[in-house]
């Protein structure tokens, strides 16, 4: 549906915009200008400038609802910005003690170098060894075996006939 509103409202600006074929129609010599029709939305802004002074409210309460508009829409933005950008419209939390190590430059230095002296000063962590695996042991049995018997196992035989009910014929 909303596919279908757009659609008619772009069709609705291509036609306003084209211009009508000369001599046309009934109303052939009374025919829109272009040019009448800019000087006349010059007017129309001339006009809506001069509105705030007239009635100052209206225009505090248009601004009001402007800010807000622009605020929804900014909202809107960067939620739209952040989906594409993580997959999720889920803010990210940043840590305050962070936020001035990212946004300060980071120092310019040889960074091989820099990791090679990180390696040499670093104090030697034991890590937890895992576990070597366990031998296999083979699953304990029962005191009864279940062995399979030899025999098939009897299945109850089907009927040969399976009566199925009928509608009684129409009268």
């Amino acid at each position: 549906m909303r596919f279908i509103i757009k659609t008619a409202f772009l069709l609705g600006l291509v036609a306003f915009f084209m211009s009508p074929r000369q001599g046309e129609g009934p109303d052939a010599a009374s025919s829109f200008n272009l040019y009448q029709g800019l000087q006349g939305l010059q007017q129309a802004v001339a006009d809506l400038s001069g509105f705030c002074e007239r009635a100052p409210d209206a225009c505090a309460m248009g601004q009001s609802v402007a800010i807000f508009a622009g605020d929804r829409i900014s909202d809107g933005a960067r939620l739209a910005y952040r989906m594409m950008r993580d997959g999720s419209g889920e803010e990210r939390v940043v840590d305050p003690y962070m936020t001035s190590a990212i946004q300060s430059e980071p120092p310019a230095v040889d960074p091989i170098g820099k990791m090679i002296d990180a390696v040499d000063e670093s104090p030697i962590v034991e890590t937890p060894q895992i576990a070597p695996p366990t031998e296999y042991r083979r699953p304990i049995i029962a005191q009864q075996s279940a062995a399979i018997p030899a025999s098939p196992a009897t299945v109850p035989l089907m009927p040969k006939r399976i009566p199925v009910p009928q509608n009684p014929p129409r009268t």
